[in-house]
């Protein structure tokens, strides 16, 4: 039985059914239902056809359509059907790439579509044929990654789709065991941290853990840190920022206080704006960088006497001779 392009009822759709699902965007559907009113269903969505003596269909590709047309009171519509000869993973490839071929996958949705096919196909064919399916050439290591991600506790999947969670993050966990993955999942539903934070959190963490012979989440559940969640009048992304600083003295202790000398130093010379002195970076290096900005002859002047006049302060040799 080939496939058909074919009027179907919606009472005739498991709708219940979504093994199929790629998408874990929330898609707004009264906006999707009054273009489809509007334009008609343009895209039609794919459906198996899963039972011959009552007629049931399953959804392939088009899951947020037919909730629009739902919405509609629209009973009937087209939609190509597929015959129920064909094999499971044939369905997961096709639901896959009918996105795939309309926008790039999101990390999530890429986990989701290697969970669904690596019941079927081993790492080296999903890699093989991933052009024809994901639009993309997908390396094993890559899908091996993933599909390791899928097994992590949730909410991992939401927390990558909502973008809360990098991927490098996410891949960092897999190394951790069960019961400490949890910790950061919790964390970085709170705060609003980049994937370079996320990472460096991940990692002073852990490091301090080990050095000091105690759990993790000793360390996540200090007074000082549960204080900022709980704030409700802190923005998450200062909140990130003060814990990434907490967790950065409690690994690097003496790098912590050097830097606060320097920088009651720096702030001593009350050099105001458009004048900068940033250390070395970890102080593994002896150069500053001093800079300024200027708009007109007279503020450069006016920059450079002021340089010129912390040079002979205290605060200032204090600084290079940190």
């Amino acid at each position: 039985m080939s496939d058909t392009f074919s009027t179907v009822d919606i009472k005739d759709i498991d709708l219940k059914d979504e093994r199929y699902k790629v998408s874990l965007s929330k898609t707004d559907i009264k906006a999707l239902a009054s273009s489809i009113k509007q334009t008609g269903l343009v895209n039609p969505p794919i459906i198996r056809l899963t039972r011959l003596n009552v007629p049931k269909h399953t959804i392939i590709s088009g899951f947020s359509r037919i909730k629009a047309l739902q919405y509609n009171n629209t009973n009937r519509f087209h939609a190509v059907i597929l015959s129920n000869e064909i094999l499971e993973p044939e369905c997961h490839a096709k639901a896959i790439a009918a996105k795939a071929f309309q926008r790039p996958l999101t990390h999530a949705e890429l986990i989701v579509s290697i969970q669904n096919l690596i019941n079927f196909y081993d790492i080296q064919t999903i890699s093989k044929i991933s052009p024809c399916i994901f639009n993309t050439q997908l390396s094993p290591s890559f899908i091996k990654d993933l599909e390791a991600m899928g097994k992590l506790p949730e909410p991992t999947l939401d927390l990558i789709q909502r973008g809360s969670l990098s991927i490098k993050a996410a891949k960092r966990m897999l190394n951790l065991s069960n019961d400490i993955v949890p910790l950061f999942l919790d964390l970085f539903s709170i705060i609003k941290a980049s994937s370079s934070k996320q990472m460096e959190i991940i990692t002073y963490t852990i490091e301090t853990a080990a050095r000091e012979n105690i759990l993790p989440d000793i360390l996540l559940n200090d007074s000082k840190i549960q204080t900022i969640l709980t704030d409700d009048n802190v923005p998450s992304g200062v909140k990130t920022n003060l814990i990434r600083s907490l967790l950065y003295e409690k690994r690097f202790p003496e790098l912590s206080q050097t830097y606060n000398r320097v920088q009651k130093s720096i702030s001593e010379l009350k050099l105001g704006s458009g004048i900068k002195i940033n250390p070395p970076e970890n102080f593994e290096g002896k150069n500053y960088t001093i800079s300024f900005t200027s708009k007109t002859p007279g503020e450069f002047k006016t920059r450079v006497n002021k340089l010129e006049t912390i040079c002979r302060e205290e605060s200032f040799n204090k600084i290079f001779s940190t």
